[in-house]
């Protein structure tokens, strides 16, 4: 079952925060710093789902707890055990952060996934105007809440469920080794997925078959390249839904994209013969949608190098149309049959992986607003841009301005001058808009 932990420093209100979530006084409330030494984990039912919810001993940094050796032992212990947990809610103070959560928030980046910072002590819908500072974080999903006096608090609630949508969606990647690039091969049936994912592993694990459709789930495993850890998974071909009459083929779907969702950086495997049809386009808009990087290679050269050099370039202008409405994908002609460029694909590959980590700070972002400002597309609309922030890890930037919706014209000129001015150009940028003063909306 999915477990949640709320952790953050000391006497910030998270036993208060953690009661008013399960509805009940569990753990002990008390207006002194290093009350809370213990785990305290209550299993709750909401929906149709189960979940436990462990309040955490406050972290500090070992300067400020001085000699209590007490409470150095329990916060030791404590982040052990913090991998185990598939969603942490990190709660701060409307007051600001300390330089330790600065330092906090670098290791939390680097560590887990799923982190939600909640905004403790608003009480007041008028403080949430003091959010932006958070939002430096780099953490896209905030909340403004107020354990003591229970305001955010169902939204909260209804935001965990939606997230893990029951038991169900509780995730299936396992424990990996540090460092580790998760990649998955996408494609259409057929593409050649199976073989390429043999190739990788220099081993017969994935059953390959001319026949479309021979893998019907989901394969991983886990090998080294060049010292790397890669976490490899090869999927079911995709389907038009129109042709999912068996229960397989549409299961065999939904496991592909939560594949995609998983996934750190994705290879969209093709078929030249087939080229990118409307099919490859929508495989293409799914892993923008989900925010994925992506290495784009065409398979079996072997056999399209045979053939007349007028489809090799129509296949290139179709390449190049895709990229010219999407993103600047990179993109390889390969063979898996005899490695042909298998090398180039995770040489690619971890250089996105690796990219995607690294953090755009919020001064940059704005003197790059400030520069797109003086656009007068920008103006010509009524349309004023106050603030940028990078929801890391990630390519996705949360933006503030004075309007619900951007229009789709503003939006892409934003989007094409964040990937030139700040080298993402490889990258499916995104932008998340939100009126500047208007609570977090999920």
């Amino acid at each position: 079952m999915p477990a949640i932990a709320i952790i953050g420093r000391q006497n910030i209100g998270k036993s208060t925060l953690f009661n008013a979530l399960i509805g009940k006084r569990r753990s002990i409330v008390f207006d002194r710093p290093g009350v809370t030494r213990d785990l305290i984990t209550e299993r709750v039912d909401w929906g149709d789902g189960t979940w436990t919810i462990t309040d955490f001993p406050g972290l500090e940094s070992l300067d400020k707890i001085g000699d209590d050796e007490l409470t150095k032992d329990s916060i030791r212990k404590a982040t052990e055990k913090l991998a185990d947990y598939h969603l942490l809610i990190w709660v701060v103070t409307r007051e600001g952060l300390t330089d330790f959560e600065h330092s906090l928030a670098d290791t939390l980046r680097r560590s887990f996934r799923n982190v939600w910072v909640a905004v403790n002590f608003m009480d007041d819908p008028s403080h949430e105007a003091e959010g932006m500072e958070f939002y430096s974080l780099g953490f896209s999903d905030l909340y403004f809440v107020s354990g003591l006096n229970k305001r955010g608090i169902a939204a909260l609630r209804t935001a965990i469920v939606k997230h893990f949508n029951g038991r169900e969606s509780e995730s299936t990647v396992p424990p990996l080794p540090e460092g580790t690039m998760r990649l998955a091969i996408i494609g259409k049936p057929n593409a050649g997925k199976s073989t390429l994912f043999n190739r990788l592993l220099q081993k017969e694990k994935s059953l390959t078959s001319n026949v479309p459709g021979t893998t019907r789930d989901t394969i991983e495993d886990l090998f080294t390249f060049q010292g790397k850890p890669v976490y490899l998974v090869d999927t079911a071909g995709l389907k038009r839904r129109s042709r999912m009459a068996e229960d397989v083929d549409f299961y065999s779907m939904r496991r592909t994209e939560k594949a995609i969702a998983d996934a750190d950086v994705i290879l969209l495997l093709i078929d030249p013969h087939e080229k990118i049809d409307r099919q490859n386009k929508n495989l293409v808009a799914k892993i923008a949608e989900a925010g994925k990087p992506m290495v784009f290679a065409v398979n079996k050269y072997d056999l399209l190098k045979e053939e007349h050099e007028q489809d090799r370039k129509i296949l290139d202008e179709d390449i190049q149309e895709l990229r010219n409405t999407t993103w600047e994908f990179p993109y390889y002609y390969v063979s898996a049959i005899d490695g042909r460029k298998t090398t180039n694909l995770i040489q690619k590959a971890f250089s996105l992986f690796e990219r995607s980590f690294e953090k755009t700070g919020t001064g940059e972002l704005n003197r790059v607003l400030d520069r797109l400002r003086k656009n007068p597309v920008l103006g010509s609309n009524h349309i004023k841009v106050f603030y940028i922030t990078q929801a890391w890890p990630g390519m996705k930037f949360i933006l503030f301005s004075n309007r619900d919706k951007l229009p789709t014209n503003i939006e892409r000129y934003l989007v094409n001058s964040l990937q030139r001015e700040l080298g993402l150009q490889e990258f499916p940028v995104r932008i998340e808009n939100r009126i500047r003063g208007e609570r977090n909306k999920k």
